[in-house]
């Protein structure tokens, strides 16, 4: 399930041919600036709601069924919410305190941790661990940023790792990435990216021609990455400690965007033209083996312009086309046939997709 924002409004599309439904008020979601870090809504775990929260401070925080049928307000202000994963509530910060708070109408909030001193927490980027244990959220305190976890329950926190840097204002949700076993998180934030392991073990600092991470594989072991070589730039998997890499695809003009199957078998990913970032419809979606086997382009002669491409499951892609909002179409590429699939047009800059 798709949802997006059309025509100043939420909207929900799934993939059983159903045409698209508005489930906000009309309004309520007026096309966020291109440079906005924010994502507006957030699919629950079982596809069965979003939490929302328009660019407008005074909107707040609603949760709407992605069937159309209800909707209510949460919270009077904005707030950047991450689910539980078992879909039944939701965690935020504020820059003093990190909360809990189930959906049941009447359900109180629950302080996880409160802040003290001169530390402050940055609301934009917590995140709720995929085992449904502990949150993760970010403190600045003078120069200083630390990543912190608490248990989802309250208790003492715990400061995984800091370091001393300035607060870039480009940061948002995509700042934290956990592996799918929990047993750790990219702390992206930094620059470089840190793999920060929730035991306490010390966090491991990637080498700097590492250019970008796109996450985890599937069985928490690797991670997918860009790094630079020379002049050109390679894909593959590393370790986690970016040392032992294994080269899939090679270019001289970068690549844009990168995903591993849920299965873990193949990776597709955007390719820039040699001469670097242009147009989107000078990228090219390539779909290629884990072991480099069997690179093939995806949508070659149709009128796919992917800047992103994330998995519907093993044998289905979601391509984002287009240059900017109002503007982007979402297709879905078959990854056995190459066949591509219409969704919809003309949708907002942000849209989410249900996990897998």
């Amino acid at each position: 399930m798709l949802v997006y924002v059309r025509d100043n409004a939420l909207w929900a599309v799934g993939f059983d041919g159903a045409p698209p439904r508005r489930i906000s008020p009309e309004g309520m979601y007026p096309l966020p600036d291109q440079d906005a870090t924010v994502q507006p809504a957030l699919v629950s775990p079982d596809m069965r709601w979003v939490i929302g929260t328009g660019p407008e401070a005074k909107q707040g925080t609603w949760l709407f069924a992605t069937d159309g049928s209800s909707q209510r307000k949460l919270d009077d202000t904005r707030v950047i919410a991450s689910w539980a994963p078992n879909s039944q509530g939701y965690a935020w910060a504020d820059e003093t305190s990190i909360y809990v708070k189930m959906l049941a109408e009447g359900a109180r909030p629950l302080t996880a941790a409160r802040l003290e001193g001169t530390a402050r927490a940055l609301p934009n980027a917590v995140s709720w661990a995929p085992q449904g244990d502990r949150i993760l959220f970010q403190v600045k305190d003078g120069d200083t940023l630390s990543l912190r976890s608490v248990s989802a329950a309250g208790g003492p926190v715990k400061t995984l790792t800091q370091v001393k840097m300035d607060l870039p204002t480009d940061y948002g949700p995509d700042a934290l990435v956990w592996s799918p076993d929990g047993a750790r998180a990219l702390w992206v934030l930094p620059s470089p990216t840190r793999v920060v392991a929730m035991d306490g073990s010390p966090a491991v600092e990637l080498p700097t021609d590492i250019a970008r991470v796109y996450g985890f594989t599937p069985d928490s072991q690797r991670l997918l990455a860009v790094w630079r070589a020379g002049n050109n730039y390679r894909l593959g998997t590393t370790d986690l400690a970016g040392k032992d890499r294994r080269e899939v695809a090679a270019a001289k003009g970068d690549f844009g965007y990168g995903s591993v199957s849920p299965d873990g078998r193949q990776i597709a990913y955007i390719r820039f033209p040699d001469d670097g970032p242009g147009p989107p419809e000078t990228n090219e979606l390539w779909l290629v083996g884990v072991d480099g086997q069997g690179p093939r382009r995806l949508g070659q002669g149709t009128d796919l312009a992917p800047f992103s491409a994330d998995w519907l499951g093993p044998s289905a892609l979601l391509v984002a086309n287009g240059e900017k909002p109002p503007d982007i179409s979402l297709r879905r590429v078959d990854a056995g046939s190459g066949a591509v699939q219409k969704l919809v047009d003309q949708v907002g800059w942000f849209f989410a997709i249900a996990p897998r």
